[in-house]
C-alpha cells in the first residue's frame, strides 16, 4: 500500500482496522515455505508423512510425501472431510494414490514442479481449468480443494507458535473465506 485513503477498498480496510485498534500480521509466501508453515500444516491435516520440500527456481514451497495407498475417490473424500471443504474438483488420471505433492493456495504455477517429483497425486487450493487438463494429459491426479481450505490448517499452528513465545494472548479466527459454493 502506497497511500491510505477511503476511496480505495484496500485502504478502507486499513482505516477500519486502525480506528478499531486492531493489528494485523499478513504472511503469505514466506509462511508457505516456512518449516511448520502452510504446507507442513496441510500435510499434517491430510496425514501425508515423510515429507520433503519441492519447487523450482529456489522456491521450495511445496511438500511431497506418502500416504497409505488407496484409490483416488477414497483419498478425495478424506481430503474434503479433513479440510472441511465445500466441494472438490478432481482430475482422475487413473492412478492410485500413494505419493502426494501438495501446495496450499494457488498451485497452478507449481504443476510442473509437482510433476517432476514423480507424485501420482497433486493436492492444491486452486488451479486453472487448462492446468487441470494439462495435469490429466501428464498423468497426475489433481485434487483442487479450495484456496481457503488448503491454507486454513496453518491457523492452529500459528497459534501454537505464538503461545510458545508468550502467554496471555487471546486468539480468535476470522472466517475470511468470502468465496462460497452452493
Amino acid at each position: 500500500i502506497k497511500s491510505v485513503n477511503e476511496d480505495d477498498f484496500t485502504s478502507a480496510k486499513v482505516i477500519k482496522l486502525i480506528k478499531n485498534g486492531i493489528s494485523v500480521f499478513s504472511f503469505h509466501t514466506r509462511l508457505d515455505a516456512l518449516d511448520g508453515g502452510v504446507n507442513d500444516a496441510l500435510a499434517e491435516a491430510l496425514g501425508v508423512f515423510d515429507t520433503v520440500k519441492f519447487g523450482e527456481d529456489g522456491e521450495m514451497i511445496g511438500r511431497l510425501g506418502e500416504v497409505d495407498e488407496c484409490d483416488l475417490d477414497s483419498f478425495a473424500v478424506h481430503v474434503k472431510d479433513a479440510l472441511g471443504a465445500d466441494h472438490l474438483n478432481v482430475t482422475d488420471s487413473g492412478r492410485r494414490v500413494k505419493r502426494v505433492a501438495l501446495l496450499g493456495g494457488d498451485g497452478k504455477d507449481f504443476l510442473k514442479a509437482a510433476l517432476s517429483t514423480g507424485a501420482d497425486t497433486y493436492v492444491t487450493g486452486t488451479m486453472s481449468y487448462n492446468s487441470m487438463l494439462d495435469a490429466y494429459d501428464a498423468g497426475i491426479n489433481v485434487i483442487e480443494a479450495g484456496h481457503y481450505f488448503t491454507e486454513a490448517p496453518v491457523l492452529r499452528k500459528l497459534e501454537e507458535m505464538i503461545k510458545g513465545i508468550t502467554d496471555g494472548i487471546k486468539f480468535s479466527y476470522y472466517d475470511s473465506n468470502a468465496v462460497r459454493s452452493y
